[in-house]
Order: structure tokens, then sequence, then C-alpha cells
């Protein structure tokens, strides 16, 4: 079981790719016997936009749950590589929703072997806009897999520009503020931000203020989370203790 899901891990993260060290492999860990049970890969679109792109260009999407996926997987064929940044762990009782991407991991990964993708060829990174969802008010006994993305998820935009990458795309329909200090922060090292919206690809408005600080960036968007021992996040809410302090 874990070769298995080490195996399919490495095919999402080739070993001697550029962008494999992206790629969170908490999610892949906490994969079920069903999950890797082959489950039918559903039909890709054809994306066209790709071909216009006058820069080398990389994508990020963000969209809800398998849908960042799917989409990533089509942008596969018209050479991306994907990389699932996708730090927030599966578990009973989960406050975030992962069962859809986890069953599309395994059979994703075949696909994207099947792609020929080049080793030059620029990253589209995955995100769940769903990472900070909840359906519920009261979380206790939960199991909250709720996440963030921070720099550190990233590559730095130095590192971007040494790939030659001088465009990223975001690919969402709204922009959240823990990506709006990682955009704003590549717009200052030079890189061009576009975001395809609506079917077109426009100039966003990135929603920060110039004196939202790095130490308020980390405290607003960590605050409440739950890490897990694999690096990620998730963890049972325990019920509050009687002196009002959780045990």
């Amino acid at each position: 079981m874990e070769e298995m899901k080490l195996s399919i891990y490495k095919k999402w993260a080739p070993e001697g790719n550029p962008w494999s060290v992206w790629t969170k492999p908490v999610l892949f860990a906490s994969m079920t016997k069903e999950d890797i049970q082959k489950p039918e890969l559903p039909p890709l679109e054809d994306i066209e936009w790709t071909s216009d792109l006058k820069h080398k260009t990389a994508v990020i999407v963000d969209l809800p749950g398998e849908q960042a996926v799917l989409k990533a997987l089509a942008l596969a064929k018209k050479n991306f590589r994907p990389v699932p940044v996708l730090n927030g762990c599966k578990g009973p009782g989960m406050l975030v929703d992962v069962s859809g991407i986890t069953k599309l991991l395994s059979p994703g990964g075949d696909f994207i072997e099947t792609c020929s993708i080049s080793y030059d060829a620029p990253p589209v990174f995955i995100l769940d806009s769903w990472r900070m969802n909840s359906s519920t008010i009261n979380h206790v006994g939960r199991f909250d897999n709720r996440w963030s993305v921070v720099p550190q998820d990233m590559p730095s935009g130095n590192y971007l520009k040494e790939a030659r990458i001088n465009q990223i795309i975001l690919w969402a329909d709204t922009i959240k503020d823990d990506l709006a200090y990682i955009l704003k922060k590549y717009e200052q090292a030079g890189i061009q931000i576009q975001q395809f919206k609506n079917n077109s690809i426009q100039k966003p408005s990135i929603p920060i203020s110039s004196a939202f600080s790095r130490f308020a960036y980390r405290w607003s968007v960590l605050l409440g989370l739950k890490r897990n021992s694999t690096g990620g996040f998730g963890a049972i809410v325990p019920e509050p203790s009687s002196s009002g302090r959780l045990g």
C-alpha cells in the first residue's frame, strides 16, 4: 500500500524534474485503498488559450477541489507540468472534503506519464480554492484539514526567472487573501501577473496593501490551523477543557 502511494507520488513528482520539489506529499500519504483502485479519469477539455501565449508562462489553478486537478491535467496535454501544492490531509470527518481530489491522483499520474511532458515544460501549480472553507461552525471532534498557501510552498520569483518564466496566469474566479500576498511578491520581482477568468485573460487587481507585512500575513493565514505530523495540515479539533483552554 505504501509503495503504491509512493509510486503514484513519483508519477506527479518525477526525480530530477525542476518542479518536483514543490509537490506536496501529504495528500498522497493519506490516500486510501479506494483511492488507489484505479478510478476512471473523466474526459479532459481541450484548452485553446495557451496557443496565444507570447511568453514562457507558469499557471496557478485555484479552483474547487477536483476541478483544479482536471484543469491542470488538461494543461498537461499542452506541455505544462502539473504540480499539486495541496497541503491538507484526508481523514474521517474532514472539514474540507478532499476525497474527489484523492480519487484523481492515481489515474491522473498514469495520464501524466502518457503526455511526454518535456523536461523544461513550465509548471501548472494546483491549489484547492476550498482550502479554507467549512460547512459547519462547530468544529469540535471534526478533522480540521483546512490549510493556507504560504510563500515557502511556491518557488521564489528569482527561481521562476532563472527558469525563464516571466509571466504567471492565475486560473481562478477570485483571488484568495493568502495567494494575493504571493502574487504581489511575484509582481514585485518583475513577473507579469494575468488572470484567466470568464474565458478571457485579463490583468487582475491583486487585493493586498503594500503595508501588509510578512509577519502579519503569516499570522493571519495560519492562525487556528491544525498542523499534521506529515508536514501538512489536519488534526482532530479537541473538546474545550473546563478551564476554557484547549486540552
